[in-house]
């Protein structure tokens, strides 16, 4: 085997990633001679050639094909690569000895569907090598009816229109669609050498709308035709080194999932941990393997989490017994809303703001109190003006909907709405460090936070929090909360097609709600640790780019 080529099996077992573009290499240094050494005792496939042709010669001599149309001349100073001396580049039409199409029986005669023929179309060719089965069915009357042809076990299968190149052996007898082709080989032939050619080759097709090749362009096609020894030795080598490829890909993924696990599950020690001494132990590990454990996007994406689930949960910062308890923080709070309720600035709401034992998520440290959301901030949203009223539109109010809320910050609106959308609507705009959660909205949209560094108004797909008493820390550590949150948030959506939230739940959302002294602690803590994991993302990204550049210019090494 090539030197060359051993190398690159160290490479893939440690790069997932690389396994499939080995595969690709394989089969194309087996296209070019390449991957098995020539054997000057080979019979050339110049001669081979030969065979081939009288071996049609004599089918069309005895009426078993039809003699093939005349093909356009190869022109082989523009073949595509060096083969070797002892290979011959032809036209594909030269070593078969017929191809054959198909057709679909009428789709309005149920007497033609749903018999015991398998009927093979695009969709049924190039998941696998071997085709075994089919979606479709169709009866004799179907076969016999339309211009479907029943193939033979043991051809090429050749999809020449949506999904032009595919290619399957079938292992049972099939009708086929207009939109394959079956090709016969000469016995001189190896079928599987001919199935690796295709898998190398991209063919440009035809069309406006659907690209396809026609039969006369298919048979055209230029193809490196070995001696027949050689094709035998190449197909027993490809099927080799692709075993060789199964159990590096089987070996990474066991190890791929070990790897998950035990970012899983030292994850869950550290925030299942009961003890101080407990946790220690549990943060020890996962700091000690975080090289291990942190390896994928996915990984960081988990630790962010742990960060954040760790800071709610009083277990980020110590706690300082000097500290103003959150009992106290809450009653300055309901002072203040009090106040605004009186001047009439906000209404008084009815709604039981009582937390029951039974509903408490997790337990707090002793100076740490349960809260609703509405007991600490002011919870409202918006409307969309009326889209045909043009006075509504291109004013200088910012407006803003559930789709802007995917980034951490709002800068800038793209739609601006006017005064008059404001005083005729129940459009409101809010302040400078309100939080805007979506309460609906597509994909992941649904339970994002963002924070408004502009006034703006919202749609009726937002909940704009605004704080009782505006401090910094609490912001962002009620913004915080709801990022940790966002999972268990998206589940409490109700709706069919398109789950939605409401107003009342996320007002009746329970806050875990530190001491004000403590929330500012934890916020540093957790700017400080986010920046970290964005370093490590970088880091990453960065390896995996350099990974894929030097994969890819090793990779290029064996085909010069």
């Amino acid at each position: 085997m090539n030197k060359n080529l051993i190398s690159l099996f160290d490479k893939a077992a440690e790069s997932s990633e690389f396994i499939p573009k080995l595969r690709q290499l394989i089969l194309d240094l087996a296209v070019r001679g390449k991957l098995v050494p020539q054997n000057p005792k080979d019979e050339p496939a110049s001669e081979l050639l030969k065979k081939i042709k009288a071996e049609k010669d004599k089918l069309v001599k005895e009426g078993k094909i039809r003699p093939e149309k005349p093909l356009p001349a190869l022109l082989h100073d523009k073949m595509p690569y060096l083969i070797p001396g002892n290979w011959k580049w032809v036209k594909l039409g030269e070593t078969v000895l017929q191809n054959i199409g198909g057709g679909t029986p009428s789709k309005n005669n149920s007497l033609y569907w749903d018999g015991d023929i398998p009927w093979a179309s695009v969709k049924d060719v190039g998941k696998d090598k071997y085709l075994t089965s089919t979606q479709d069915f169709i009866t004799k009357d179907g076969l016999k009816n339309s211009s479907s042809n029943l193939i033979p076990a043991g051809q090429l299968i050749v999809v020449t229109r949506m999904g032009l190149g595919k290619v399957s052996i079938n292992k049972i007898d099939v009708a086929i669609n207009q939109d394959l082709r079956a090709l016969f080989l000469s016995s001189k032939s190896v079928l599987d050498y001919y199935y690796i050619f295709f898998l190398t080759h991209k063919f440009e097709g035809t069309g406006l709308t659907v690209k396809g090749i026609k039969q006369d362009e298919l048979m055209a096609f230029p193809f490196p035709l070995p001696p027949l020894s050689e094709q035998k030795r190449i197909v027993a080598k490809v099927d080799e080194l692709m075993a060789l490829c199964d159990e590096l890909e089987a070996a990474n993924e066991i190890r791929d999932e070990k790897r998950k696990r035990l970012n899983w599950t030292s994850l869950k020690a550290v925030t299942d941990a009961k003890t101080p001494e407990d946790f220690k132990k549990a943060s020890g590990f996962f700091i000690n393997h975080l090289p291990e454990i942190t390896v994928t996007q996915d990984h960081i994406k988990n630790l962010r989490q742990l960060i954040l689930d760790l800071a709610v949960r009083g277990k980020l910062v110590p706690q300082d017994p000097k500290d103003e308890p959150a009992s106290e923080l809450l009653k300055k709070i309901k002072a203040e809303k009090d106040k605004l309720v009186k001047i009439g600035k906000i209404r008084k709401e009815s709604n039981s703001t009582q937390i029951y034992p039974d509903v408490i998520l997790f337990e707090l440290p002793g100076n740490w109190q349960w809260c609703r959301l509405t007991q600490i901030a002011n919870v409202g949203t918006g409307a969309t003006p009326l889209t045909t009223e043009s006075l509504y539109y291109n004013g200088e109010i910012n407006w803003i909907t559930s789709g802007d809320t995917g980034n951490p910050f709002i800068t800038e609106a793209e739609t601006k709405i006017t005064s008059k959308a404001i005083q005729e609507t129940n459009c409101k705009v809010y302040p400078i460090n309100t939080l805007v959660i979506a309460m609906y909205g597509q994909g992941k949209t649904r339970g994002q936070i963002t924070e408004l560094k502009i006034e703006a108004a919202t749609n009726q797909a937002c909940a704009a929090i605004s704080l009782y008493i505006f401090k910094d820390q609490m912001n962002q550590y009620v913004k915080y909360y709801f990022r940790k949150m966002y999972d268990e948030i998206r589940i409490l959506a109700q709706g069919g097609a398109q789950p939605n939230l409401n107003m009342e739940k996320i007002k009746s959302t329970m806050i875990p709600l530190p001491p004000l002294a403590e929330q500012k602690r934890i916020v540093a803590k957790v700017n400080e640790l986010m920046s970290l994991c964005d370093d490590l993302e970088k880091q990453i990204s960065i390896s995996s780019t350099q990974s894929t550049r030097l994969l890819n210019s090793i990779l290029q090494g064996p085909l010069c």
